[in-house]
């Protein structure tokens, strides 16, 4: 039996790649955790870390899955879920609602990739760094990081998290440098440096060059560290799970490293006994320090300085990182080269430039390695991540407005505090034979929760075994078209515009029925051309001799309205 340590779940909407009409790559991605589960059964693979699945460039796609494998993990033991987060200032409020998660049952990683945005260091994106690692520590997981050569993603910069944070966090590094630099880079002295020091880092080879495996093993057999610290991973749907399982069972062969890589290492870091979440810290004043100037951190921004204690670090209750890092260039690359071999997709809207090709500096401990010349200036009181995440200049207040302000402190409880009781006073109701479920929607797309709410509770009672069906009329079959987005079809134009469409098609791939009142799309000149995949047209009249039928079928009938 076999542990995957890498895996994703969920459908990606078509997207014009590499400016060619509009495609989906990801033909073998799972919709439902039902056709994860079959997945798993026919490969043998007794455990998995299950992953939203990312790619196209829109981040609230990848976040909207963080539901779907939070419902594989609690449906079946042999899952472990990995939640989307991200580090960028205008995903904050998505990555605060993912965080607000860690501690469901079931949730083992949080999964961090600057494919679709964002730089390890960059100074805007550190305050959410700060708080993804500082949750990863609280709950006892799993840091899970994406790498590729070139741009964000190279083991250059994602290193840095290395640095910075794997002392306490355990830090997944995904690809093994995800090609020729990355591996050669990591395999020649990199990766073991970290592990002799104590770094919390584990790899897999998923994506790995035809050499890398061989020669990783190697060199750990000659070493004699880091046997530990490599898992068996699949990828899918990016990768292909025979493949990559051939490719590393001749490397690491049959023997105890072999049980390692395919079992055992899995088990210890991702199902181990989580601690219990420790409280929130307590804000401390962090020192004050030399500042770092870093011009050309973050393309078309103006120079930053960074305080060396670095204090949203020290907030969250971590010793602040050294700084000037030695690993930090005085003047990062400019961001103005092609798409290059190992990166998912190819830069674009909604993508980080690539960064130009540079010869990487020999990699060497921090306390040998000579640091670059840096512009050293005055010291700048120290800030919290909240005012590292205010502008710079901000509202003059009256003497009244801030009496006022200050006259109750608040928020009075840090985020993550719980105020809310978790009993549930009825039983958890499962269908019995022949029950069925029937919901009518009246509710006018994102004008209220009422037609997702409705759509979310008609999924769970699928999942309870009910015969499900939902009926949308009036104003609420606007909700059944597949068309939304702007400015192109299927892209969200906010967050959580496709979060109804992306629901609805769970509902119909998992066995639910969805009607539509043809006359209700008339009436907003709609189509029924454009109806989601799955939704079945009805006559103006099936309105109520469906709910007859399921009336005299004994359903439980939910009525929604919005007026």
């Amino acid at each position: 039996m076999i542990h995957d340590a890498h895996r994703h779940i969920g459908v990606l909407p078509a997207h014009p790649f590499y400016g060619g009409p509009a495609v989906r790559p990801d033909v073998s991605a799972r919709a439902t955790v039902k056709q994860l589960f079959a997945d798993l059964d026919a490969e043998g693979t007794e455990r998995a870390l299950v992953l939203p699945n990312y790619g196209v460039p829109d981040p609230d796609v990848a976040f909207s899955f963080n539901g779907l494998v939070i419902e594989a993990a609690q449906k079946d033991d042999r899952i472990t879920a990995g939640l989307w987060v991200s580090p960028r200032p205008e995903d904050s409020d998505r990555t605060a609602v993912a965080l607000s998660l860690a501690g469901e049952e079931g949730v083992r990683a949080l999964k961090l990739s600057f494919l679709l945005g964002g730089h390890p260091t960059d100074p805007a994106c550190r305050p959410m760094l700060d708080r993804i690692f500082h949750t990863a520590e609280r709950f006892g997981l799993v840091v899970h990081i994406h790498t590729s050569p070139g741009a964000a993603s190279d083991i250059d910069e994602v290193g840095h998290l290395v640095e910075w944070y794997a002392d306490r966090v355990p830090i997944h590094l995904v690809h093994f440098g995800g090609g020729m630099s990355g591996h050669i880079k990591l395999a020649g002295s990199r990766f073991f440096d970290w592990v002799t020091a104590g770094k919390r880092v584990y790899t897999d080879l998923s994506w790995a060059l035809g050499f890398a495996p061989r020669w990783l093993v190697s060199e750990i057999e000659r070493r004699g560290v880091g046997h530990d610290r490599l898992l068996f991973a699949s990828d899918q749907p990016w990768g292909d799970f025979a493949g990559e399982h051939a490719k590393l069972a001749a490397a690491a062969g049959d023997g105890e490293l072999g049980r390692l890589v395919f079992r055992s290492t899995f088990a210890d870091l991702y199902d181990r006994h989580r601690p219990r979440p420790t409280p929130a810290y307590a804000a401390q004043p962090a020192p004050a320090g030399p500042a770092v100037a870093m011009p050309n951190a973050v393309p078309n921004a103006m120079p930053h300085t960074m305080p060396n204690a670095m204090p949203a670090a020290a907030q969250n209750g971590y010793p602040p990182p050294p700084h000037p890092d030695t690993r930090i260039p005085a003047e990062l690359p400019q961001n103005d080269a092609p798409y290059r071999l190992g990166e998912r997709f190819p830069p674009g809207e909604g993508y980080p430039p690539a960064a130009p090709q540079q010869a990487a500096a020999p990699y060497a401990p921090a306390d040998t390695f000579q640091p670059p010349t840096v512009s050293v200036q005055p010291a700048e009181p120290p800030q919290t991540p909240k005012e590292t995440a205010m502008p710079e200049s901000t509202a003059e207040l009256t003497d009244i407005e801030q009496k006022s302000l200050t006259e109750i402190p608040h928020p009075s409880l840090p985020e993550g505090s719980s105020i809310y009781g978790s009993t549930k006073v009825f039983p958890d109701y499962r269908a019995e034979h022949g029950e069925s479920y029937f919901t009518l929607v009246h509710g006018i797309a994102h004008e209220s929760s009422v037609s997702f709410v409705a759509v979310l509770q008609a999924t769970r009672a699928l999942r309870k075994g009910f015969e499900t069906a939902i009926y949308f009329y009036g104003p609420g079959s606007l909700n059944c078209l597949a068309t939304r987005g702007f400015p192109t079809v299927g892209n969200s134009a906010f967050p959580g515009e496709h979060n109804i469409n992306n629901q609805l098609r769970t509902f119909i791939a998992e066995g639910g029925k969805a009607y539509c009142c043809r006359f209700g799309l008339s009436l907003h000149g709609a189509r029924e051309e454009d109806l989601i995949e799955g939704v079945i047209p009805t006559h103006p009249l099936d309105v109520q001799d469906a709910l007859i039928h399921y009336a005299r079928k004994g359903a439980i009938i939910n009525s929604t309205y919005q007026l």
